[in-house]
């Protein structure tokens, strides 16, 4: 089934959250899910809601866009960017790989882009360090209704 014909009657009829994760399959279904039902007027809030919590207020900033995507694609491992300039993380996105590309799912760029690395990938957006966060398959649930945490999942910070 693709999404782009149902999403808006799934949304629509608000749906519950599982409903909206089973309906949801592929990384373009999730990228779509993002760019049009997903709003962010946080601005330097410091927590993370889970999926449910976004999903009821629709709204969210990039750590909630990271915890949306990782709950709807059960069948792609949960991976995520955090980028940092001046000492504080600036921005992280979903992120996954294809045909030796990386390539990122982002609330703040509808377009499909691809990546040789996660270097140029880090540079694109103008940052200068990253690290990269893998949300081990058992903490899902807590995803998606429970407390989240995404820095409990990176690893070092890496300078370009």
């Amino acid at each position: 089934m693709r999404l782009s014909i149902f999403l808006p009657l799934i949304i629509a009829c608000n749906s519950s959250v599982k409903e909206v994760i089973e309906d949801v399959e592929t990384p373009e279904d999730a990228r779509e899910y993002l760019y049009k039902y997903f709003f962010s007027s946080k601005q330097y809030i410091y927590t993370t809601n889970n999926f449910e919590t976004t999903y009821n207020e629709r709204d969210g900033d990039c750590t909630e866009a990271v915890v949306a995507v990782s709950s709807l694609l059960e069948d792609y491992p949960m991976k995520f960017l955090a980028m940092n300039k001046n000492g504080r993380i600036g921005h992280m996105v979903y992120v996954y790989q294809e045909d030796d590309h990386w390539i990122p799912i982002d609330m703040n760029v509808k377009k499909l882009r691809k990546f040789d690395s996660l270097e140029d990938m880090v540079k694109s957006y103008g940052y200068n360090k990253y690290s990269f966060g893998t949300i081990p398959e058992s903490d899902r649930e807590k995803l998606i209704s429970g407390s989240v945490n995404l820095v409990e999942y990176l690893g070092e910070f890496k300078s370009l």
